[in-house]
């Protein structure tokens, strides 16, 4: 985050490309609505919202990065509507950008477990019968196949160790999930060493997640 520094980039050039990447999908999609749809979206015109993505980040790709999921707004539902929807569920409590981020991550997700599970399918057929797949798209070495970010393991599936989920937002997040309010901060330290699709080696991570 480089809100309130001097220098208006990021700490490293990888952060820039994803920042960039999902502005790019954002106008991208604002574009595809119809003019009567588009002046009522979050961020339409000279109004402000947050954004908030999900990048994956895929050595196999070119460029590596893709975004997969996107969500922009700041509202959510008082608690008297909420109460007053609970019996029908047909509102959205909360749209909050974070957060629609995240349900458009599960929904990608569950889509990516289909394509790898019928990946699957076709490997073990081609294994029972060697012969040439006269279909392209059944090539998992053929760039017209589907992408995948998930490999199988134990009882489900995990990402791939060449791939990487980030979360990207124009601003940090409110309420009680602030950095501010749990997290002492610090000076911004401007990595120059960290190569443009790199992450930091020295970051401290967790093990790929599994589904």
């Amino acid at each position: 985050s480089a809100e309130h520094a001097a220098r208006r980039t990021s700490s490293c050039a990888l952060a820039d490309h994803i920042a960039s990447a999902s502005i790019s999908a954002y106008d991208a999609a604002l574009a595809s609505l119809p003019e009567s749809a588009r002046s009522l979206a979050p961020g339409a015109g000279r109004a402000q919202t947050v954004l908030a993505s999900v990048v994956a980040l895929d050595a196999r790709l070119d460029p590596p990065l893709r975004v997969v999921s996107l969500g922009a707004d700041t509202k959510f539902l008082r608690a008297c509507a909420i109460d007053a929807d609970a019996a029908r569920g047909e509102r959205v409590s909360d749209c909050h950008a974070e957060v629609l981020a995240r349900r458009g991550l599960k929904r990608f997700l569950y889509e990516q477990i289909r394509v790898a599970a019928a990946a699957g399918r076709r490997e073990r057929e081609r294994e029972r019968d060697p012969s040439p797949d006269p279909d392209p798209e059944h090539n998992p070495s053929d760039p017209s196949a589907p992408w995948c970010v998930l490999e199988p393991c134990e009882g489900g599936w995990r990402v791939r160790d060449d791939c990487s989920l980030h979360l990207y937002a124009t601003s940090a997040p409110c309420g009680n999930a602030t950095v501010k309010r749990w997290a002492k901060g610090a000076r911004e330290k401007f990595r120059e060493d960290v190569g443009p699709f790199d992450v930091p080696r020295d970051l401290a991570t967790h093990p790929p997640p599994s589904f």
